[in-house]
């Protein structure tokens, strides 16, 4: 079964909030190293190159590896419970930032990506992607174009903990439209 045009524009909506967060997250780690930092340490920092953003903006597969391994984690494809997909989150941003430091070495790439940017960068991530796509589901499924109409059909006892587990869980999508149960009342 082919991907509808409402899967597609879901897709590019995870997408482009994984690639703001991503994004947001090295901006963050830049200004921290070149603003924040410079100014706690300043010996330290002295006499090193400037680094310029835009330089990283050139290096555009930083967000690719991280977007690939996502995707091969099953989290553009798979519906999971926040906590769930927070923990597929620090381990698929782990793998990718491990990924990318090992990019870097392999091309010699050192400069502008200073060990200390993407292990900031790593760790704003951390925050920085659970939270724009919370955000991003939330806002996707009041606009109903997150939502997945589903029907339960289980024993009495059984329907109501699920319907409670998909209640307690909204950002997984579903909208129950029916329940039936052997109930014969």
């Amino acid at each position: 079964r082919g991907a509808t045009a409402e899967e597609d524009a879901r897709l590019c909506r995870e997408l482009l909030a994984d690639a703001t967060a991503l994004l947001l997250s090295f901006y963050a780690a830049f200004l921290l190293r070149t603003k924040v930092f410079v100014l706690l340490a300043p010996d330290f920092f002295a006499g090193r190159a400037p680094i310029v953003f835009s330089l990283f903006l050139e290096r555009w597969y930083v967000v690719f590896i991280s977007i690939a391994v996502f995707a091969f984690e099953g989290l553009y494809t798979k519906r999971h419970a926040l906590w769930e997909e927070t923990r597929l989150l620090f381990k698929s941003t782990s793998m990718s930032f491990g990924l990318i430091m090992t990019a870097i070495f392999v091309t010699k790439q050192y400069f502008p990506f200073s060990r200390l940017i993407v292990g900031l960068a790593w760790l704003l991530s951390m925050f920085f992607l659970p939270a724009f796509r919370w955000l991003a589901k939330t806002a996707m499924f009041r606009l109903g174009i997150w939502s997945k109409r589903v029907i339960i059909i289980s024993t009495a006892d059984e329907s109501k903990k699920v319907i409670a587990s998909i209640h307690a869980n909204p950002t997984l999508g579903y909208r129950i439209v029916g329940c039936l149960t052997d109930d014969r009342a």
